[in-house]
């Protein structure tokens, strides 16, 4: 590639693209980043808050080209964290989601027919090592581990990918097949990276909350580097959650709302609770607070219909002790086959009500 032909730059220190106020610590110097956006790059949220050690462990990673892997609870951030480091250096991204149906020939390609002959296309995957677009594959633990041994080659950060799919043409010599368009095999381009989410960290475990995962082959596991995901600390929580409603969430709402929090967490640290609370939840109850103007209504449509019952005993006395009033439940909940009956025989069910 000629100079005339390579993208345009920009000149950007990297702590203010991250929006902290002193320089990270060994990346203190300005780097140089694409000047227009990639049309596969992230958009940039503003009100995201990165935690500046991780992002610093992150850069290190990303520039020795080596496969990153966040695991964390639900709704830390794994994903956002990934689409967000993307966005503020005006990276592409393709975002694979994981699931059991996934095979090689999503990720690698198959051969195909098209106007009657047979044509080889690429897999999401081998389509982003040709051209350089990282890939964030998403709960990676939902794909079969044979799957993934079978992606070694690309796991191992081998410069030559072999499609296997491909096949070889007998009649052709070793030097015809290299130069060969679509050949089997493909050359990494220097600019691919491959991240990796997961609850788990692909580990054997028997928590029921990931029932679906499977346990990844401790070979996969260990092509990764392997960051825990927590839980931002309470001021940034605080910030990212006000940020998220666009400023409208009142302080005192929000912190409340981040103590319910913390202490649904440390319970479910404490093996008290059976589910914690994710940002993404603060979230929703915070922009329902805001649509239905009731604070108690909105936790219990965001968060709390969707827990455990067992979980919802402690929350509601968390809830209390959070935003200082008891929980006011809807008519739905109080309208059960019991409430009915206890109606029915005392004779106070009103038939013509409808």
């Amino acid at each position: 590639m000629t100079n005339a032909t390579k993208p345009a730059t920009i000149q950007v220190y990297l702590h203010e693209v991250f929006g902290f106020k002193n320089p990270i610590e060994g990346f203190e110097k300005p780097i140089r980043i694409a000047a227009e956006r990639h049309p596969f790059c992230p958009e940039v949220n503003r009100d995201y808050v990165f935690s500046e050690d991780m992002v610093a462990r992150l850069l290190g990673s990303y520039a020795a080209r080596e496969n990153i892997m966040l695991i964390g609870e639900k709704g830390t951030g794994k994903s956002s964290m990934v689409e967000q480091f993307c966005a503020r250096l005006n990276l592409p991204l393709m975002v694979i989601n994981g699931g059991p149906g996934l095979d090689e020939t999503h990720l690698m390609g198959c051969k195909t027919i098209e106007s009657g002959t047979v044509k080889s296309v690429d897999g999401d995957l081998s389509y982003c090592i040709r051209h350089g677009i990282p890939v964030l594959i998403d709960e990676i633990a939902t794909i079969k581990p044979s799957v993934l041994v079978s992606i070694n080659d690309v796991l191992n950060g081998n410069k030559v990918i072999t499609l296997k799919h491909h096949g070889i043409d007998p009649t052709m010599t070793p030097a015809e097949l290299a130069r060969k368009d679509g050949s089997m095999v493909i050359q990494r381009h220097p600019e691919f990276r491959l991240f990796a989410t997961d609850n788990t960290g692909g580990k054997v475990g028997k928590d029921p909350r990931y029932a679906g995962v499977a346990t990844q082959n401790s070979a996969v596991r260990s092509r990764f580097t392997t960051f825990k995901v927590g839980f931002l600390k309470p001021a940034q929580e605080l910030k990212a959650l006000v940020g998220a409603t666009g400023g409208k969430l009142p302080i005192d709402t929000a912190k409340s709302m981040v103590e319910f929090a913390i202490r649904v967490r440390a319970n479910f640290e404490l093996g008290e609770m059976y589910d914690t609370v994710s940002f993404r939840e603060l979230q929703r109850w915070a922009r329902k607070t805001l649509v239905y103007g009731n604070v108690h209504t909105a936790f219990v449509d965001a968060i709390y219909t969707a827990m455990e019952e067992s979980d919802q005993v402690v929350a509601a006395e968390i809830f209390d002790l959070a935003i200082g009033s008891k929980l006011e439940l809807p008519n739905e909940y109080a309208s059960t086959a019991q409430s009915f009956l206890a109606e029915l025989d005392q004779g106070g069910i009103n038939w013509d009500a409808a």
